[in-house]
């Protein structure tokens, strides 16, 4: 009889015994967060030098406990990644935007971004960027430094404006934002793979450094202007520390103060900064000015580039108390900004 009741226990076991292990097995499972990510790279192919790229990725909890997640971490500052959220709950999704400031310098370049979480079996995300710099008429040399000059000299430097794949453009316009700086296109309106373009410096009776770019126009859909960075050094009996200013974009709009260390040399007849100016629309908010050891002194400038402005770069000027009220120009810029060329769309 027992056998019987034995054999009998062991058929209803076998019966349900596949649904009811699962059920065990199911209550068994440790309540853990799974990440679960759509893609884990993204290649936006050829992007423009200085070009602003954007992409997005989809994070998702497929676990049964809530998801946490860390601080992004990024291979460098040209990646902006942004999460609208650190803990998702059972089944919820979010969306990474991950923004890209492609580099100036041609070619292919690769960056990441990785997000800590909580999940045991993927405790770090990781997001593979790509991108490859590339202009389809190119300058040479990319930027031209004159060097430095006395006041009222004048220099020449000869500018080649290619195209890697040898199809032929032709030049149309340039513009620059140096009032000293004037360019030559020898053959204006050709259709030629290769231009000369004669870049002239003539200094004036401003020292400082002069900053500056000439935008150089093409028929090109993809590359509507070429910019030619240009640096010079007018040399006179003053040294400005730092040589430029420099905002970043996003102070736009907002006060920013910033430091200048201003040297006299023993050949000047000024012994202070008397004023200092900005040319618009840069606006001025504050200054002040103390003499640190004799011949030296330590400018402090509140300086704003307002909203809606279309300038990128402007000009900050000292004028020593001298019988000829002396000026030193220092370049104001904003990094990461480039106004449209007149005339053509960005």
């Amino acid at each position: 009889m027992r056998s019987r009741w034995t054999l009998l226990i062991g058929l209803v076991a076998t019966a349900i015994g596949g649904s009811a292990w699962g059920v065990i097995a199911h209550l068994a499972t440790p309540q853990t967060p799974r990440a679960f990510i759509d893609r884990d790279s993204h290649n936006w192919g050829h992007v423009l030098p200085g070009e602003e790229v954007a992409t997005r990725f989809v994070i998702q909890n497929d676990g049964r406990s809530r998801l946490e997640l860390g601080e992004p971490q990024t291979s460098c500052g040209c990646t902006k990644p942004r999460l609208p959220k650190t803990t998702l709950r059972t089944g919820e999704r979010i969306i990474l935007d991950v923004g890209f400031h492609a580099p100036t310098e041609m070619g292919a370049v690769q960056h990441f971004v990785k997000i800590p979480t909580n999940d045991p079996d993927r405790p770090l995300l990781t997001f593979f960027l790509f991108a490859e710099t590339y202009l389809s008429v190119r300058a040479a040399p990319q930027a031209v430094d004159f060097g430095g000059l006395p006041p009222g000299a004048t220099r020449e430097r000869l500018v080649q404006l290619h195209s890697p794949d040898r199809k032929p453009f032709r030049l149309r316009l340039s513009s620059q934002d140096l009032p000293e700086v004037s360019v030559r296109i020898e053959h204006p309106e050709s259709l030629l793979p290769v231009h000369r373009v004669v870049i002239v410096f003539t200094a004036g009776e401003r020292l400082g450094h002069a900053q500056g770019v000439a935008r150089i126009a093409t028929d090109r859909d993809d590359v509507p202007y070429v910019g030619i960075p240009i640096h010079a050094q007018i040399e006179g009996p003053v040294e400005i520390s730092p040589s430029s200013l420099t905002i970043e974009k996003e102070d736009i709009g907002r006060p920013v103060e910033r430091v200048l260390l201003a040297r006299l040399s023993s050949s000047s007849r000024a012994k202070q900064v008397r004023r200092v100016e900005v040319d618009p629309p840069w606006e001025l908010l504050g200054q002040s000015t103390k003499a640190i050891r004799p011949g030296e002194s330590l400018i402090r400038l509140t300086l704003r580039f307002p909203q809606g402005s279309g300038a990128a770069s402007g000009r900050l000027s000292l004028v020593l108390d001298d019988p000829r009220s002396t000026a030193i120009d220092v370049p104001l810029t904003i990094h990461g900004w480039t106004p449209p060329f007149p005339g053509v769309s960005p």
